[in-house]
């Protein structure tokens, strides 16, 4: 029988080598990191290899730690912590094997490469094992231009127009490229054994999901890689996933990608407190997560909850500041901030989003704004939100 919960502390070589096939799941936020963070991690592991070579010490330098869901037979691996680390040190590989390439050094890439992926064999039916799977949307993506041989100079010497993760994949592998050309023969030998035999992980893993889940928290409140919105969206799509299967959870995956995106992260964060205000009718005394499991989760299934965070959004885009008003909006606005208690400015606030209220449909954007920026310290979304579950929308 699988134990529950697993904790080890791997060497880079035993993690690459051995039996596992990372997958980055598609409720992960997208690659992240910057050059000021590749960098960091480049110049800590090159320090980390001088002193060690200097002081003739076998200690293991320690990389951090990941989470993943994975059964014992299984080398499939979901990774729910610890993406960012994973693919910056896949890129970096690929580093690695490039500046040897062009070094004309065939051990070196020979040597690389299998921490990249694990080689098929065609007559026997073997396809290749890729070691790191991107989200799904950058897949293909990564797999030939980090991963594949020649790949990442092809992506170096792009012009093409790229944004989001992929354009950290580019800035992040020209960045590690260029570092790893800059060091000696020597130096750049010396670099990759120490990652390979002397750097480790801890591996945390578990076949259970909500263990998971439940140790991904623990590391999100330390303040490592995703945020509490991020915990809310495995749990709800990996309720969809079990549920309705995989497909069905692509594509909400997809919506609620396409939402975030057009809110924006951090606006995105807070509508989540906001709606967890609506179910829970009080002030928040847990962290977010809790009792966004507590409140919202329980009571609404998970394909419902999306829909209604899909409306959700479009009320708040039209709450939010547009920095456009009138003369006749200001003067509105300074009535309805003669008015004593929160009701009467959040159900003005959301009659204008409805379009229902005295001031035309037109200028609704405009008054929301204003009403925003003068009144929000007093007119809290929840209540607004609520409020406006009850105002009939205009015909």
């Amino acid at each position: 029988m699988a134990k529950t919960l697993e904790a080890h502390d791997k060497l880079i070589r035993e993690i690459f080598e051995g039996s596992y096939q990372f997958e980055i799941p598609d409720y992960q936020r997208p690659y992240a990191w910057t050059t000021e963070q590749a960098t960091e991690l480049f110049d800590d592991l090159y320090s980390a290899m001088q002193d060690a070579r200097a002081n003739g010490a076998t200690s293991q330098y320690f990389l951090g730690s990941i989470v993943l869901i994975k059964n014992d037979r299984d080398p499939k691996a979901m990774v729910v912590d610890g993406q960012q680390r994973l693919t910056t040190l896949t890129i970096l590989f690929a580093a690695l094997r490039a500046a040897w390439e062009a070094a004309n050094y065939p051990p070196g890439v020979k040597s690389v490469t299998p921490f990249l992926y694990e080689e098929g064999d065609e007559m026997l039916g073997k396809a290749t094992g890729y070691r790191f799977t991107a989200r799904e949307e950058d897949a293909a993506f990564f797999r030939q231009y980090i991963q594949e041989p020649g790949g990442i100079a092809q992506l170096v010497a792009s012009t093409d127009k790229l944004k989001d993760s992929r354009l950290r994949y580019r800035e992040n592998a020209t960045l590690l490229l260029e570092k790893a050309k800059a060091l000696s023969p020597d130096d750049l030998n010396a670099l990759w054994k120490f990652l390979a035999n002397d750097c480790s992980l801890v591996v945390i893993s578990t076949p259970d999901l909500e263990a998971a889940y439940r140790i991904f928290s623990v590391l999100n409140n330390r303040g490592l890689d995703l945020a509490p919105i991020d915990i809310i969206k495995a749990e709800v799509l990996g309720s969809i996933r079990r549920i309705g299967g995989e497909d069905k959870a692509r594509a909400y995956s997809k919506k609620w990608s396409a939402i975030e995106s057009q809110l924006g992260r951090d606006a995105f964060g807070e509508l989540f407190g906001h709606i967890r205000t609506i179910y829970a009718k009080q002030k928040q005394r847990a962290t977010l997560v809790k009792e966004f499991q507590e409140y919202v989760t329980e009571y609404k299934t998970p394909a419902d909850l999306i829909g209604n965070v899909i409306q959700a959004v479009q009320i708040w885009l039209m709450v939010a500041p547009s920095g456009r008003c009138s003369i006749r909006i200001t003067s509105a606005c300074l009535l309805l901030s003669r008015v004593r208690g929160l009701a009467h400015v959040a159900s003005a606030a959301f009659t204008a989003a409805s379009s229902s209220g005295s001031l035309a449909a037109a200028d609704a954007p405009s008054a929301l704004a204003m009403i925003w920026s003068r009144l929000a310290s007093n007119c809290p979304m929840p209540v607004l939100f609520t409020l406006g579950r009850g105002i009939p929308r205009a015909s």
